[in-house]
């Protein structure tokens, strides 16, 4: 029922000995892609947990006609905007993304690369912020 209401791509860890229901249980969502999202469940489920066990994915959450290999993934949100408003932006334009939080940006000036690398860098503070459309 969580899982449901959760935006892709997302994943949930729990420390096994721990139990299903513990306080290692962490849910990490609406990133750009799985190995982002199981990275930071993984990352959550391992500073909460009370067992020497380590912490295991138990699921994924992926968009309805998901394909592996894609060339480009966004999370629900980016996907969103990019539907939204990236696409009836004028050009030049780009949406940057941060990996590691989920977080994106878009801008739409003469200097749209990076205008929207500085603008995920601000929201993300991770550092990691990579333009993945331009036009």
């Amino acid at each position: 029922q969580i899982a449901q209401q959760q935006r892709y791509y997302g994943a949930f860890a729990v420390a096994p000995e721990d139990g299903m229901l513990s306080e290692s249980l962490t849910g990490a969502f609406n990133f750009h892609d799985v190995p982002s999202a199981r990275a930071a469940a993984m990352k959550g489920c391992d500073a909460k947990r009370t067992s020497d066990t380590p912490c295991e994915v138990v699921m994924e959450l992926r968009p309805k006609g998901w394909e592996e290999g894609r060339a480009l993934s966004l999370s629900g949100d980016a996907t969103e905007a990019f539907r939204s408003e990236y696409r009836k932006a004028s050009s030049p334009k780009a949406m940057a993304v941060s990996p590691s939080t989920g977080l994106f940006a878009e801008a739409a000036d003469p200097a749209a690369p990076g205008t929207a690398v500085s603008q995920c860098e601000a929201s993300a503070q991770a550092g990691d912020c990579a333009v993945v459309l331009s036009e």
